[in-house]
């Protein structure tokens, strides 16, 4: 039986769920650990919902589905009603004859997958080679459910701000009290290694900058390497440090100052290529910074020390200060666990950090293995205040992670984040990385702010307070997933399997793990027999893995998931699709100018070999408002979700020709909804490849003129080439001034060409020189002609008053508008009053979009925040009231 998913999902109310849930700091699971890519929580929620229901073929019974599953994803992100859930699982019962296949993740990361099903009242399971995401996902889809609704042993509720009333309130009571007594001992043990500031207060953050000897023979003194040397931006409090007595020879001198003006060396000491020395203004090498650091002659000085008050913050020159850092040695035993020579997102070895040790300062060693030894000994406690076994483990690995989280904040890889508001330490891994960080913050555990342990077990337990109740528990382990599956009942796969090359999760990962090892080796013995994460079988496409070779990488990688991809068909339910999410934008030119992958390539030839078809794909816009990775990166705004089935086999053989036209009469249909659900045009390319690919799987074999059967590659090749012919097609009938515009554009930009260039332009698209100037979107002088930017163009201009309308105008105020005049509101005005060319202009912002995203990226990022704004414009242009024309006492009616 066709399921909902197939056909049909509300896309747009999905996405800005999607975008909602990926902005929210607090009150999301995201809340519990850190973990690297999670897929939102309310797609999951929809997926897994349309994947079970049937497609009841009536168009109004198809809409109460769709409009049910609008209500699983309110527009805030966060969880249904409980009257919208109640709803759910009844259809959900319904459609699965009361007994509903258990949800299978096999690569289960943040633990989102299974949150979900529980939260549609589905049993779950999961599995994942790594530990840490086995350790996330169990505590909270596990452990967790099995301690709701209990009383607390020993803590008082009447503590908790804002969890009163939760089936956990008693459980989280429990945990504050015993991450009370870890704190006390801690403090009891190391406490004297953060001393008070002079002057009253707490200290918040020590702030630090590495330091190498500078090259200059004449110079030799010791140089701060510094991004920034602010220390506050906030409005009325601006504070930096400023540098004084640079002499040779010796270290900089910093003072504290405040008030208007800010840093006479506002960029810092540190520029891509090269730093700068304060003392002789001489350009200091990174091969030099590189060669201090492998040689041990790196080190660190103290900035200055960010201490809050009662009546606020103030920064105390070093100084002025008081730390015993520079006095602590480094634990031994605490960390020894060697870095890999290279890997995914590593940068800091070229500077001599080779041990994971080196990621923190020894007062952070000192700390954390403080704070994991007394988490090891929860469960002691927990037993000796009357707490059963399931207790004892679950208040224990709750605590555990909060080690794990306590790291993020205490580490060198910390940055001082300067802001309109108050300044804080931001946690490692705002990036899939471990970078080299130049000036760092350093955190006080115990100072109550950014970095302090109890802040880290309120966060964590606000986010268990976002999980679903009454739900039964899942079973959650290690396993490699070309191994076979543990499971004895029917399935449902849906999974986020890792992304070919993007991401170094294990390796990453060994940065949490060295520490949650200490704290719960005991716990979760199964999870921490090892050392260090499993590395040699991780399905990623790591060359350094491979003796340096992509494709090597790349053939380990598409042969491990042929063989995950079997086992897990296997085990799947026959009657049910399976769901493989993909969000990974690798792009390479081919030797015609087309876009290949190697990332999308590698998954889809691995689920085509295992006798897999794509019978539907479905792009998820996700791109959170903070999105540090833009245009001309290889980073995916939008998850593309692949529906799967097993291949029939009677499936037919078709030749290139046959492919090419099932191409044509297909993919623009498909587009077409890509555009409605408002899909970033940056992602366009790669999200087209799903449908792409949907059509290439219908058949047994494409066959070459060679007789060979086609590559899957080749495969991609011919459906970007298709691709583009349908977005021309799109613009191919827009009217002459838009096309001459568009070409023009493409070839000079807003510059001056000589007139003769624009000629040859008039004639290919029926224009003339005067039309144009008359049309407002051009300007010649001096036998030169130039294309008028966007705000050039008349401010009030209204299609109402204009006679001669072009698309390009339309397309060029709605962007002004969005981007500098107003925003959302303002271009849903406009595109209220010129709904007639709405088609066109949306068709003629992903062309602009593409077409000028090399050349001229922040002009792209425009035209594509026209695009993805797109669904809201016209929901808000559908509110705004008729307005009648000014001059001519016209209006646009609905027959307009």
């Amino acid at each position: 039986m066709t399921k909902l998913v197939e056909v049909a999902l509300p896309l747009e109310a999905i996405s800005v769920a999607s975008r909602r849930d990926k902005d929210r700091k607090v009150g999301s699971i995201k809340n519990v650990h850190k973990w690297f890519a999670p897929m939102p929580t309310p797609a999951w929620r929809a997926l897994l919902f349309a994947s079970l229901v049937d497609d009841p073929g009536d168009g109004d019974e198809r809409k109460k589905l769709l409009h049910l599953i609008e209500r699983l994803v309110p527009e805030h992100g966060g969880a249904p009603d409980n009257d919208t859930l109640a709803e759910a699982r009844k259809v959900l019962q319904e459609a699965t004859g009361g007994n509903p296949p258990i949800i299978f993740d096999p690569f289960c990361g943040g633990g989102s997958t299974l949150v979900e099903a529980q939260r549609l009242g589905l049993p779950a399971a999961g599995s994942d080679l790594n530990p840490v995401p086995v350790l996330i996902t169990r505590v909270l889809t596990e452990l967790v459910p099995q301690v709701q609704g209990r009383t607390a042993l020993v803590g008082d509720p009447k503590q908790l701000k804002g969890l009163q009333g939760s089936p956990l309130e008693g459980f989280l009571a429990d945990c504050r009290h015993y991450a009370e007594r870890v704190r006390e001992q801690v403090w009891n043990e190391i406490g004297h290694l953060y001393p008070d500031p002079p002057g009253g207060g707490t200290v918040i953050a020590w702030l630090w900058a590495r330091t190498v000897v500078c090259p200059n023979p004449v110079c030799r003194a010791v140089a701060p390497l510094m991004s920034s040397f602010w220390l506050s931006k906030k409005k009325g409090f601006e504070t930096w440090l400023e540098p004084m007595d640079a002499k040779p020879g010796a270290a900089v001198r910093f003072e504290v100052r405040t008030g208007a003006g800010g840093p006479s060396h506002a960029k810092g000491t540190m520029a891509r290529t090269a730093a700068r020395c304060l003392t002789c203004e001489q350009p200091i090498p990174l091969d030099h910074v590189r060669f201090e650091g492998r040689a041990g002659r790196m080190s660190v000085q103290l900035m200055a020390v960010a201490v809050d008050q009662a009546d606020g913050r103030r920064y105390l020159d070093p100084l002025k200060a008081v730390t015993t850092a520079p006095t602590i040695t480094r634990p031994p035993g605490t960390i020894d666990l060697e870095m890999p020579e290279q890997a995914l997102g590593f940068r800091i070895q070229l500077y001599g950090m080779t041990n994971y040790a080196d990621l923190f300062t020894n007062r952070q060693l000192v700390v954390l293995g403080a704070f994991a030894g007394a988490v090891a000994q929860v469960p002691e406690w927990v037993r000796a205040d009357g707490g059963d076994e399931i207790y004892a483990r679950a208040s224990a690995t709750v605590l555990g992670l909060c080690v794990g989280k306590l790291a993020t904040f205490n580490s060198t890889q910390g940055r001082w984040w300067t802001r309109n508001g108050p300044s804080k330490i931001q946690p490692a891994f705002t990036r899939h990385a471990l970078p080299m960080v130049w000036d760092f913050g350093e955190a006080n555990p115990f100072g109550g702010s950014v970095g302090d342990w109890l802040r880290q077990v309120g966060s964590l337990s606000v986010g268990l307070s976002a999980l679903p109740t009454q739900s039964q528990h899942a079973h959650v382990y290690q396993a490699d997933a070309r191994q076979p599956v543990r499971l004895t009942t029917p399935a449902l796969l849906a999974t986020d399997p890792p992304y070919f090359a993007q991401i170094g999760y294990a390796d990453l990962s060994d940065y949490f793990y060295v520490w949650l090892r200490r704290a719960l080796s005991s716990t979760e013995p199964d999870l921490f027999a090892t050392v260090a994460t499993p590395k040699a079988t991780e399905l990623i496409a790591a060359p350094y893995r491979h003796g340096g070779s992509k494709q090597a990488a790349t053939d380990y990688f598409v042969s491990g998931f042929t063989e995950a991809f079997h086992n897990l068909a296997a085990a799947c339910t026959v009657d049910l699709p399976m769901l493989v999410v993909y969000a990974h934008r690798q792009e390479e030119s081919s030797d015609d100018g087309s876009l290949g992958s190697t990332a999308w390539t590698a998954m889809l030839t691995a689920i085509l070999s295992a006798g897999l078809k794509i019978v539907g794909t479905w792009p998820i816009h996700a791109t959170t408002s903070g999105r540090q990775i833009g245009i001309g990166t290889n980073s995916l705004a939008s998850y593309v979700v692949l529906v799967c089935r097993t291949q029939d086999p009677n499936a037919k053989v078709i030749d290139r020709q046959g492919f090419l036209s099932a191409l044509r009469a297909d993919l623009p249909r498909a587009i077409r909804k890509l555009q409605e659900g408002a899909i970033s045009s940056i992602d366009l390319g790669q999200a087209t490849i799903g449908p792409g690919m949907a059509i290439f799987s219908r058949f047994a074999r494409v066959i070459e003129p060679s007789g060979e059967a086609m590559t899957v590659d080749d495969a991609i090749h011919l459906i970007g080439s298709v691709q583009g012919e349908v977005l021309n097609d799109f613009v191919g009938d827009l009217d002459g001034p838009t096309r001459w515009a568009m070409d023009w554009y493409r070839a000079h930009g807003f510059d001056f060409a000589p007139f003769d260039d624009a000629e040859k332009v008039f004639k290919t698209t029926n224009t003339s020189l005067d039309g144009l100037v008359k049309a407002g979107i051009i300007e010649s002088r001096g036998g030169k002609v130039r294309l008028l930017a966007r705000e050039e163009l008349t401010a009030n201009w209204s299609p109402d008053e204009d006679q001669d309308v072009t698309v390009w105008e339309v397309t060029q105020h709605l962007v002004r508008l969005l981007t500098v005049g107003g925003g959302e509101d303002a271009a849903a005005a406009l595109l209220k009053r010129a709904r007639r060319w709405s088609d066109e202009a949306r068709n003629l912002a992903y062309w602009l979009s593409l077409n000028v995203a090399r050349s001229r990226p922040k002009e792209a990022l425009d035209y594509d925040a026209l695009v993805t704004s797109w669904p809201e414009i016209a929901r808000r242009a559908e509110r705004e009231p008729t307005r009648e024309s000014g001059t001519t006492g016209s209006m646009f009616t609905e027959d307009s």
